[in-house]
């Protein structure tokens, strides 16, 4: 996983920001199981990027989604993957596929 298509919600003032939104009921998120695996990864390299240990980092970015996932159990967006890449977005980056390159 080179690039990272989680942008809005990677940098974490601006998550938390917008997940106060949402718990405020200004908007809903949703996401599907791979944009959330995907903040995974580049939650827990960020911490290491800062200084974390590799294990713990796991564990915390795992927890981060786990937190993410309860609060808001009716984000998951389920099946959208077949229509990944057909909006014709001008950056193709932004149209999120199966895998990362």
């Amino acid at each position: 996983m080179s690039r990272n298509r989680t942008f809005v919600l990677w940098p974490s003032l601006q998550r938390d920001f917008l997940l106060s939104l949402a718990v405020e009921n200004l908007y809903r998120p949703l996401w599907s199981d791979a944009i959330l695996d995907e903040l995974e990864y580049h939650e827990a390299s960020k911490l290491v990027d800062r200084g974390a240990d590799p294990e713990q980092a796991a564990i915390d970015a795992a927890r981060l989604l786990n937190v993410m996932r309860e609060a808001f159990d009716d984000a998951i967006v389920e099946h959208g993957e077949p229509l990944d890449g057909t909006f014709g977005l001008p950056d193709v980056d932004d149209e999120h596929r199966y895998g990362w390159s």
